[in-house]
């Protein structure tokens, strides 16, 4: 798992406020259907998982999960009055836990109704296409679904960090040594003997490998921190939010 970019290393310079994912919640609700339907589609790539598998974290099952998650990102698209609750935190994934919990808890109230994709919503979400044992394992003793989301929520944030980390260097025609260096950002390369296979495999010196492999760690920690950012309204508040993914991402080892 990728977990070099959290650790707490010297940056050349901070990652720079990003536009955050609550403005993507204003757009759901304020903007026209077709700018509402891209914001929660990006939602939906970064939430789906942690909230599919809090809620069979409660017990439903693999279609229940599903329908429930998918139903409550249609609720979103349809609600105009959808917004931040006083008195949150300012964090957007606990924002969407409890506002999950409290659509469970009517959706059980009105089971009967026509509950499929909650209005048929369109949005298509890559976690569909995996099988059921790749998106959910049992709960451990020391497990809530509460953790459980918050652990799935961490390590989706890392992972997409490190896929546009990839896309960055696919776009800059780098991909090669982009895939030579990801056991460095893993942390499963034995340092001194990998630097020297890498070197060879490249066609560089290992010193100029040793940079590369510095620059690219250094340009995984600028995204995830921008990542991080992006689901905070204030970056004040981004030392605490680093601190909970660390003890988030503990939890999946």
């Amino acid at each position: 798992m990728v977990t070099d970019g959290v650790t707490q290393e010297e940056e050349r310079e901070p990652a720079r406020f990003p536009t955050t994912q609550w403005s993507l919640i204003v757009t759901v609700r304020e903007g026209d259907p077709e700018q509402k339907r891209e914001a929660l589609s990006q939602i939906c790539q970064k939430y789906w998982r942690p909230l599919y598998v809090f809620v069979r974290a409660q017990g439903s099952g693999h279609e229940d999960a599903e329908d429930s998650v998918q139903a409550f990102f249609g609720m979103l698209l349809r609600r105009e009055d959808f917004c931040k609750p006083d008195g949150d935190t300012g964090k957007l994934r606990n924002f969407l836990m409890v506002s999950l919990k409290h659509f469970l808890i009517n959706e059980a109230r009105h089971r009967q109704a026509q509950r499929r994709f909650g209005g048929e919503t369109d949005i298509q979400i890559d976690g569909l296409r995996l099988p059921p044992e790749q998106l959910y394992s049992e709960l451990r003793t020391e497990e809530t679904p509460e953790s459980r989301y918050y652990r799935e929520w961490a390590v989706g944030l890392l992972e997409h960090a490190t896929a546009r980390l990839a896309a960055d260097y696919e776009s800059q025609g780098k991909g090669a040594l982009f895939r030579a260096l990801t056991p460095f950002l893993q942390g499963d390369a034995e340092r001194g003997q990998a630097y020297r296979d890498a070197a060879v495999a490249l066609g560089m010196k290992e010193g100029a490998v040793r940079v590369a492999a510095f620059r690219l760690r250094r340009r995984q920690r600028e995204l995830i921190k921008e990542e991080i950012l992006a689901t905070l309204d204030s970056p004040e508040a981004y030392e605490e939010e680093r601190q909970f993914i660390l003890r988030a991402l503990a939890t999946a080892v």
